[in-house]
């Protein structure tokens, strides 16, 4: 496996976190009822090399009405990640990491306690006392510390390899 470039995946946060990319839909934020948290680091993911995967288990975007759910959905972006690594599919895969080990361009998945997968977001830089700080869509912002109600919740680290 290798791992995408985090300066790929940075620097595509840092460019689209507060003006989205006009070549994808945007899904809106929470303030206007939409989530386009999955959407947008399906994006960096791509933007950083990993191949679009249009047999199953897909993750794709074709268009504004056509993309899989696992392009747009944290829950099924998740999951897709976590089975191709386990499978060894082609495409993106998610390895598991310990929060002592995340680094610049690591993603954070947030789960309630029934088990749904509910955000996504990336780590684009760190306090000076080595919290991450995440980009995202579905609050639009940049370096943003991570909600302090989300650490009642599950909190996954990921790496992506192709």
């Amino acid at each position: 496996m290798k791992e995408l470039s985090r300066n790929k995946m940075v620097d595509y946060a840092y460019k689209y976190a507060l003006i989205p990319n006009d070549k994808y839909v945007y899904l809106g934020s929470k303030s206007t009822g939409g989530n386009d948290c999955s959407n947008f680091i399906s994006q960096i993911i791509h933007f950083a090399g990993a191949p679009m995967r249009y047999i199953s288990p897909y993750w794709y975007y074709k268009s504004d009405k056509d993309y899989s759910v696992s392009w747009s959905t944290a829950h099924s972006l998740f999951w897709l990640l976590r089975e191709n690594l386990e499978y060894l599919h082609q495409g993106p895969k998610g390895v598991l990491i310990n929060d002592d080990s995340i680094e610049i361009g690591d993603l954070v998945f947030f789960q309630h306690k029934n088990g749904h997968v509910f955000h996504s977001a990336i780590i684009t830089s760190f306090t000076t006392r080595r919290e991450p700080l995440i980009t995202q869509h579905s609050i639009d912002a940049i370096n943003k510390k991570i909600n302090p109600e989300y650490f009642l919740l599950n909190m996954y680290f990921m790496r992506i390899y192709i």
